[in-house]
C-alpha cells in the first residue's frame, strides 16, 4: 500500500493511504486520508486523480532543494488541501 505522512508518529499529523485502483484505465485512485490534531482524529475513504499528484511530487522536490517556497497539495475534487512552507533553514510549516 503506497502512502505519505505529514507530521510525525506520536504528534499532529496527516496520512494518505492509497487503497486501490479501480479502474486501470481510469486516473482515479481509492484512498484513505487519516488526520490526527491533538485529540481529535478521523479517517475518511476519498477517490483521489493521479493528476492530483504530480505538481506537488515536483514542488516537494524544489522545496526539498533549497528549503525555501511552497508545495501544495490539492485535490481535483477539493476533499483535501495542504500547503507545505519552507523558511530556508530547513523548517517546513504544514497547514491545511
Amino acid at each position: 500500500m503506497t502512502s505519505f505522512t505529514l507530521g510525525n508518529d506520536g504528534s499532529d499529523q496527516v496520512i494518505v493511504r492509497i487503497t486501490g485502483r479501480p479502474d486501470a484505465q481510469d486516473d482515479w485512485l481509492d484512498a484513505s486520508i487519516s488526520v490526527r490534531a491533538g485529540a481529535f482524529s478521523a479517517s475518511i475513504p476519498v477517490s483521489l486523480s493521479t493528476c492530483d499528484f504530480r505538481p506537488f511530487r515536483e514542488q516537494l522536490e524544489a522545496l526539498y532543494q533549497t528549503l525555501d517556497g511552497t508545495a501544495a497539495f490539492n485535490t481535483r475534487e477539493q476533499q483535501l488541501g495542504i500547503v507545505c512552507r519552507g523558511n530556508g533553514l530547513g523548517g517546513i510549516a504544514v497547514e491545511g
